[in-house]
């Protein structure tokens, strides 16, 4: 009953960060960032007794977490890098570990969609310095692109939208590192590495770099 309780919690948090207002004071509450957190990546539950059910369950109390992130990080600049510090930048640990890592494409997708809109000129410093993320765009983009090329594979739109997201967050990085910052090489031996798998995405990113906070809302909310 516990984990129906929270999946059916987080299924209401999740068409509640689907409206503009709700959107900065629940990216501000902490308590509820760090439970949305813990139930990203709940996969398994470790009884021996497990109820009937249960790993559906916390299937669908992921997917609504992920969404429901998804939907806060579409939020002003100030709220995009409190979102990326929040537990001392454990958070967003956890956003790269469910977009690599979790077994079901909808939860990976969604939480690789909250990285791309959490993407923006203030954000891009701490993002270019996280292994584990420019891991996963690497990874993203040459399989969905290497995918796209061979003539005898079908890519799903679900792929294209993965492309589009790990591109788009690429481009916001390339767009706000400068060569005068210390991060700069760390971005460039990046673009080098995808550079046989590059085309031009660049209406594809994320709006985030421009200087108007009012214009830092992505657009990849859904209810």
């Amino acid at each position: 009953q516990v984990f129906r309780s929270h999946s059916i919690a987080c299924r209401a948090l999740h068409n509640l960060a689907w409206a503009p207002a709700n959107k900065i004071p629940m990216s501000e509450n902490g308590v509820l960032v760090e439970a949305l957190s813990r139930m990203l990546v709940q996969r398994t539950y470790l009884r021996m007794n497990r109820p009937h059910g249960t790993s559906s369950i916390l299937l669908q109390t992921r997917r609504h977490a992920a969404g429901t992130l998804r939907n806060l990080a579409q939020a002003p600049r100030r709220n995009k890098i409190r979102l990326m510090k929040y537990g001392c930048g454990s958070f967003f640990d956890t956003l790269v570990d469910a977009a690599r890592n979790d077994p079901d494409n909808h939860v990976r997708d969604k939480a690789l969609a909250t990285i791309h809109n959490l993407a923006c000129v203030d954000t891009a410093e701490i993002m270019i310095a996280q292994p584990e993320l420019l891991s996963l765009l690497k990874d993203t983009i040459h399989f969905v692109t290497l995918q796209n090329a061979d003539k005898a594979t079908t890519t799903t739109e679900q792929d294209d939208t993965r492309l589009e997201d790990a591109q788009g967050t690429l481009t916001v990085l390339e767009r706000s590192i400068t060569e005068d910052m210390s991060c700069y090489p760390t971005l460039r031996d990046l673009l080098k590495e995808l550079e046989p798998f590059s085309k031009d995405e660049e209406d594809n990113a994320d709006k985030n770099v421009d200087d108007s906070e009012d214009s830092q809302y992505s657009s990849t909310a859904t209810p």
